[in-house]
């Protein structure tokens, strides 16, 4: 596998130096470091890059303006993170975003942990792939720390209380997956769709309904469980990515009365922001083709459709 050269176009800064460790960690040389007030299109094409990293902000925003050309430019390969997130990043978010940064750069979508063989011999932690053990250990630490968040129970109905079940192999999941109508999956995609800011997207379940491998649930009665973590987070459900439930006053605001004053009261002041990603509507599916985000054709169940 041929080691992609990466230009990172940022000013200095957290976000930039996380970003070149993401880059290492993914398999990938740092051609170069270029502070877009200073640098110019012939920097760029001097490193000879095969992708140009441009991490977002207000500034940065701003002086893009002089870079179209090779923003424009066919042969390259055009990546955009954020900022404030990348800032943010500690080792096993940075770990996580290399592997997701990897599959960008040799076009797979594999980006999960690295799984060991259950009968293989014990491996010492300082053999653990780079980054896994802290992410793994700072993951359970998150977890364990978190308050018990009261259920809430609701009713079934077809409509707006209905649950969402994504049928086993649809997106890639390992079993049925079951969430609520508003619940975001993050889908990647190799190819940015016109239209869309990013590759990588956050789509509600109802978004995807086809009534043949994703479908509402009818009747009875459904338990949601959300995790609720420092920053709004992207966590594995049956092994594929979904959100972690993003605390804010829009999103609490819609939970059952009693369940979002409870929220509110064991997490106050805390106010997330999206994880980088673009939020893709219904429209724009109808557009494409849901089926388009799917991982691979499932076998269409048909005696659960409404």
């Amino acid at each position: 596998m041929n080691r992609k050269r990466v230009v990172v176009l940022a000013r200095a800064g957290a976000a930039r130096e996380r970003t070149e460790a993401a880059i290492v960690q993914a398999g990938a040389d740092v051609a170069a470091l270029l502070d877009p007030a200073t640098a110019s299109e012939d920097d760029v094409r001097a490193a000879a890059p095969d992708v140009l990293l441009v991490i977002l902000d207000p500034f940065v925003e701003q002086a893009l303006d002089t870079f179209d050309d090779v923003l424009g430019d066919p042969a390259l390969e055009i990546l955009f993170d954020d900022a404030d997130v990348a800032a943010k990043r500690d080792a096993w978010e940075t770990a996580r975003w290399a592997r997701h940064l990897q599959a960008k750069l040799h076009g797979h979508d594999d980006v999960l942990p690295p799984v060991r063989d259950a009968a293989a011999a014990p491996v010492a932690a300082s053999d653990e792939p780079l980054g896994f053990q802290a992410e793994m250990e700072a993951l359970s630490l998150q977890v364990a720390a978190m308050p018990d968040v009261p259920q809430s129970r609701s009713p079934v109905s077809s409509t707006a209380s209905g649950a969402v079940v994504i049928a086993a192999g649809t997106l890639g999941n390992s079993g049925d997956l079951i969430v609520s109508q508003h619940h975001r999956m993050f889908l990647y995609q190799r190819e940015r769709k016109p239209g869309l800011a990013t590759s990588e997207l956050l789509v509600q379940a109802k978004h995807l309904v086809d009534n043949k491998n994703i479908f509402i649930r009818e009747g009875g009665f459904v338990d949601f469980f959300s995790l609720v973590f420092d920053r709004h987070e992207i966590i594995y459900a049956e092994g594929v990515p979904a959100e972690s439930l993003m605390v804010n006053d829009a999103t609490v605001n819609r939970l059952p009365s009693e369940l979002s004053e409870d929220v509110k009261a064991r997490f106050p002041g805390l106010s997330q922001n999206q994880h980088f990603g673009t939020e893709a509507g219904r429209q724009f599916l109808d557009a494409i083709g849901p089926e388009t985000l799917f991982k691979a054709p499932a076998k269409p169940v048909l005696d659960r459709q409404r």
